[in-house]
Parts: structure tokens; sequence; C-alpha cells
């Protein structure tokens, strides 16, 4: 199964199984970690961070190279530093917030 294949598969659960299944067979990723809701994925040169199979991250960039550098994304959306730090600090605090209300 291709990854556009996979990505097309609505049931969330499932794609999550085959993405899975895609990185560690034909990728051949070191380690396939989940923490909140985004897999982390960490290659020889590189970690990515993914949310529903599009590169995110709020907390720095969704492609971390090993020797420096990489790439920020929200939601599949690839952005400059100076234009994802404001709206990723804004995302933040509202996750904060909607956790502290849930409590």
């Amino acid at each position: 199964m291709t990854y556009d294949e996979i990505m097309a598969i609505s049931d969330l659960e499932l794609r999550e199984q085959e993405l899975i299944k895609f990185y560690t067979q034909e990728i051949k990723v070191l380690d396939w970690l989940r923490q909140d809701g985004i897999q982390k994925i960490q290659f020889k040169d590189r970690w990515e961070y993914k949310k529903n199979g599009k590169l995110h991250r709020l907390d720095g960039p969704a492609i971390d190279f090993n020797n420096g550098g990489g790439g920020y994304y929200i939601e599949g959306e690839k952005m400059d530093f100076e234009d994802w730090k404001p709206v990723a600090q804004k995302l933040l605090r509202e996750k904060k917030l909607e956790r502290t209300l849930k409590n």
C-alpha cells in the first residue's frame, strides 16, 4: 500500500496502523513513538513529528535534523519560523486553557 493510499483511509485507527506498518517496513524507521496524539518518528538523520499523518509540531520544528536545522509545520502547512512562532504560541495557549477548564 502506498502512502497516498494510506492517507485516503477514512478510519483514523486503521490509517494509523497502516502508517506504522508503512514506516517500519517500507521506510525502515528506527523508532515510532506516540505522545499526546503526535507521532514522533526517528530516522537516521532526523526526527519527524506528525499529527493525523501530516507534519505538525507546536513546540519546535516538525522536521528536526540531527545536525541542526529543520522545517516548521502546522497541520501539514510549511511555515517560516517567523510566521510559525505566533501561531504555535496561540495554539499552545488554547490547548493549555482547554486542559485547565477540563480539570
